[in-house]
């Protein structure tokens, strides 16, 4: 009995991810990111689930993009073990939890309510649509199925940013007639591509 609780004890959960879109945030950041086991993890404290089983952290499983050769060579690259230019396949893998999204934005509301519908939960590059209807639409979906939806969106975590909100919060500023914030610069040259189009 007792070495079978210890075996039980020692089995390790990890969280698999799929990822939607071959791009240059997966390559250069998220996909390390995902890896990246928790602080305790990596301070050598595995935490223990409720069922008594170790967080073994977070893996990926399979990447997505509508360009099979562009998802085969990601997939080279980043060690990622499944491949597919078809997103319904992946989605139905029930090795994948959750899903990143990091397509073209105009393609983001079409793949999170997919995914969604998979039961995956879902981060999603911003913006997570292209109109306030299909965002309310996909937050509505996630809450119906209990499922976490977040939004990669980092700049709201910014002192600044926060600090600005409380003043308004508080009314310290006045009544506020209106504002406008800049936080632009150039681009990169490897990003400068559909960005920069008409439509882009």
């Amino acid at each position: 009995m007792t070495s079978y609780s210890f075996a039980k004890a020692s089995i390790v959960m990890s969280i698999g991810w799929g990822i939607i879109g071959a791009s240059s945030i997966v390559r250069a950041h998220m996909a390390d990111a995902i890896r990246r086991p928790s602080s305790e993890q990596a301070l050598g404290k595995r935490r223990k689930a409720e069922n008594g089983a170790y967080d073994g952290g977070s893996t990926i499983v399979a990447i997505h993009s509508s360009n099979a050769l562009r998802a085969r060579m990601f997939s080279n690259v980043l060690r990622i073990p499944h491949a597919y230019s078809n997103l319904d396949q992946m989605l139905a893998r029930r090795d994948i939890q959750c899903v990143y999204v990091a397509n073209h934005p105009r393609n983001h509301a079409h793949a999170v309510l997919a995914a969604l519908d998979a039961g995956k939960h879902v981060l999603c590059e911003a913006p997570l649509a292209l109109s306030v209807t299909i965002a309310e639409e996909a937050r509505y979906k996630a809450t119906l199925r209990g499922l976490l939806l977040g939004i990669n969106a980092p700049w709201r975590a910014d002192p600044a940013i926060q600090r600005l909100q409380q003043l308004i919060i508080d009314r310290e500023i006045g009544d506020l007639l209106g504002g406008r914030i800049v936080n632009a610069g150039l681009l990169p040259l490897a990003q400068q591509g559909w960005r920069l189009l008409p439509n882009g």
